[in-house]
């Protein structure tokens, strides 16, 4: 009977030992898969996380330089010194946001969002959008192309309206030619008071094309009524014209056209 619970106790001590071991290699195990995940995740922190986080305050940085270079070459790029600055200010935003991209491509191959990677992929996209975007403002800025309709004055407009009021001024100058009576007084008033509303009126639309201010606009558009009716009133009047004068006037009803 004592050789029996002799052998029992040894089976019991074997077991609780067996048992201990047990959950010491388990827990080790346990341990040791967590310091492996833990040193995986820091290495994702360390080598991947931060570097990323880093690279998009790289890319926001370059992304407002070279907004910064390109309003200062918008505003002061009349100035060829100045535009130089500006321009080499964006270039330089332009090498980071591109140093920062190249980065954010090469770490998005350990990144385990794939909503992000698909984010990245838009953001290369319009990324490139930008950059075009941007040369494409700074080759037409301070150039006459800027403002289409300030084009069409400066190239088409301006010239035939040079014309108009030169017929004008003609005209006025062959009336002062004419023997005076009330009737050539009033035509004579009509014609300067015609030259004048033009020649204003294209002051206002070219004031209005500069700044975009409506009251500009709004001058134009008084001044043309008047003009319109000054017109009229020499409409009724051309008879009084000699040959020469009806030569003018024919010229200033085509240019005002």
């Amino acid at each position: 009977m004592q050789f029996l619970n002799s052998v029992a106790t040894k089976k019991k001590l074997i077991l609780g030992f067996g048992l201990i071991i047990a959950i010491a290699v388990i827990s080790t195990s346990l341990v040791y898969i967590q310091l492996e995940k833990t040193k995986r995740n820091q290495e994702l922190l360390l080598n991947v996380r931060a570097p990323t986080v880093e690279a998009g305050l790289m890319l926001t940085s370059g992304i407002n330089q070279s907004l910064s270079g390109l309003r200062g070459y918008l505003i002061l790029g009349d100035d060829p010194n100045k535009a130089d600055i500006f321009k080499n200010e964006r270039q330089l935003g332009w090498q980071g946001i591109d140093k920062a991209l190249t980065a954010l491509n090469q770490f998005s191959d350990n990144w385990t969002v794939a909503a992000n990677i698909e984010k990245l992929k838009d953001m290369n996209t319009l990324i490139k959008e930008f950059r075009n975007a941007q040369q494409q403002i700074e080759d037409i800025a301070h150039t006459k192309d800027n403002i289409p309709s300030f084009d069409i004055l400066l190239n088409q407009a301006a010239p035939k309206a040079a014309e108009t009021i030169a017929s004008l001024t003609n005209l006025i100058e062959l009336e002062m030619d004419q023997a005076s009576n009330p009737q050539r007084k009033a035509l004579l008033k009509t014609l300067a008071d015609s030259r004048a509303s033009f020649a204003l009126g294209l002051a206002n639309i070219r004031a209005y094309l500069l700044s975009g201010d409506e009251k500009f606009k709004t001058n134009f558009l008084n001044l043309w009524q008047k003009n319109e009716a000054q017109f009229e009133i020499l409409t009724t009047k051309s008879k009084l014209l000699s040959s020469s004068q009806s030569t003018e006037w024919n010229a200033y009803q085509e240019n005002r056209e």
